[in-house]
Parts: structure tokens; sequence; C-alpha cells
């Protein structure tokens, strides 16, 4: 096990109080966006680990323009002692109280753009903690279920793959009504990931790699498919121009990481 159930139900907790507040905001207007959202629930998420004891957490967002390569907008990494584990997510916002917005579209190639980045998502589903995030702009209860009550209504990647051909989304836009559907039997609130991917139910367990203070993810199906993901050398700099340099290559925009090792620790002794 990466991390025991205790550290998990406490990382998790906090993630997901932090996602309430974002949701409140994004209702009364104070976030604007999916891409505010995303920065401000991972800056946020850094703010509060650095008032907790014994965690260190950096986190940057880059604004991008370019293609996604992975069909995700974040990368989330957890390090406890020598061990890591790392999540994506893709986010999105379908304006839940609008009646047929039209939150997905159809690509130059008539193919649904949100089935675009799920099937991109797909190299990484047996190395890294996959999901979908969907934002909340209503009042906390709206139409839960499906939405989950106080925070973001998530899926992982397998749900939304399945569902996506069952449900003929590869050439048709996703609707409201089909994610009300996925979410109906799939859905799963913030808290429930983080949770998962420290208590090593989502996610394989890996260690730096090939360079130094690099993760390197390689996928087991094919070996020269794999992503470095640089680990900061520095908890407190603001500065390391590696993170940039990976957002920008990958077309990711937020990254975070979380150093869980001594706040683990203190757990363990604790108990």
């Amino acid at each position: 096990m990466f991390g025991n159930f205790a550290l998990a139900d406490q990382i998790a907790i906090i993630c997901s109080l932090i996602d309430f507040k974002c949701r409140k905001e994004l209702s009364n207007g104070t976030i604007i966006d999916e891409r505010d959202y995303v920065s401000n629930l991972t800056s946020r998420i850094r703010e509060e680990f650095k008032n907790q004891p014994f965690i260190r957490c950096h986190a940057q967002t880059l604004p991008s323009n370019k293609e996604k390569k992975f069909g995700v907008d974040g990368i989330m990494i957890f390090k406890i002692g020598n061990e890591f584990k790392a999540g994506i997510f893709e986010a999105k916002r379908p304006q839940v109280k609008v009646k047929d917005c039209k939150w997905d579209k159809l690509s130059t190639r008539k193919i649904s753009h949100l089935s675009e980045q799920i099937v991109k998502q797909r190299v990484w589903k047996d190395e890294l903690a996959v999901w979908e995030m969907f934002f909340n702009e209503a009042d906390h209860g709206f139409e839960s279920p499906p939405y989950d009550y106080f925070g973001s209504s998530c899926v992982w990647h397998e749900n939304a793959y399945s569902f996506m051909y069952s449900e003929d989304l590869i050439f048709n836009r996703w609707t409201t009504e089909k994610l009300k559907k996925l979410l109906k039997y799939n859905g799963v609130n913030f808290y429930s990931i983080i949770y998962d991917i420290i208590s090593c139910r989502a996610g394989k367990v890996y260690k730096v790699g090939r360079r130094e203070n690099y993760l390197t993810v390689v996928n087991d199906n094919n070996p020269d498919t794999f992503l470095e993901i640089p680990v900061p050398t520095d908890i407190n700099s603001e500065n390391d121009e590696r993170i940039p340099e990976f957002l920008a290559e990958t077309g990711i925009e937020s990254y975070l990481f979380i150093d869980l090792t001594q706040f683990n620790e203190n757990i363990i002794e604790s108990q």
C-alpha cells in the first residue's frame, strides 16, 4: 500500500473541502470558467497544505493554447518516502443550469471533443489514475443525485470510456442528459478520487526513474511511450523551469505536487 487509510482520509477531506469552496465561487461568479477553477483548486490546495505541519507542496499553472497531447487539464503527484503516485484529469464545466447547453462540440473531423480527449487519455489508463471532473455552478444539492451534492462530479476514465462507446458518443456530442446518465451509475466525488489514489486503489506506485528528479512513467504495452514528470528539487521555490517546460510540452495546464512523507510518518507513530 502506498499510504494508509487514515492518511488517505485526511488528505481527501482537505482536498474535497477546497473543491466545495471553489464550487461556491463558481456559483457566485468569482471563478469564471473551468481553467480558472482548476487553477484555483490546485493553488488553494497548495496554500492549505503550506499551513499544515509536515506537508510539502508545490503548484504551478501555465495557460496553454496548445493541443492537449494527453487529453487532460491537470496532473497531481503524491510522494511518500521514495515512492510516487500520479493522476491526470480532464475538467469540464457543463453549465448544468442551462437547458440544452452545448458544452461539448464536434471537431473538424466531426468527432466529439470530449470523446477525443478520453481516447487520448487511454494510453495511461494502466499506469496513472485517470478521471474526468465536471464542475457545477449550481447551489449545493442541485439535482443530487446524479450530481454530487457539495462539489464536483467525477468519473473514472474506464467508466467514461465504456459509456462513450455504449452511448455512441464518438460522432455525437455529449449532452447534459447523457452526462447525468453516466453520473447516475458511475459518479464519484473528489474525496473518493484523492482517497483512492493515496490508498492505492487507483494508479501504480512509481519511483524516480531514468533521470534524477524526474518520475518516469512507462506504458507497459509500449515501452517507447513514456512520460517524464519533473519532481521539484526545491519545494519552496516557484522558479523550477522544468515544470513549465513540461506543461508546455504536454499541453497540460496545471501541476500539483504533494510530499506526504513526514505527515505519513507522524500518523504511523500516533497509531
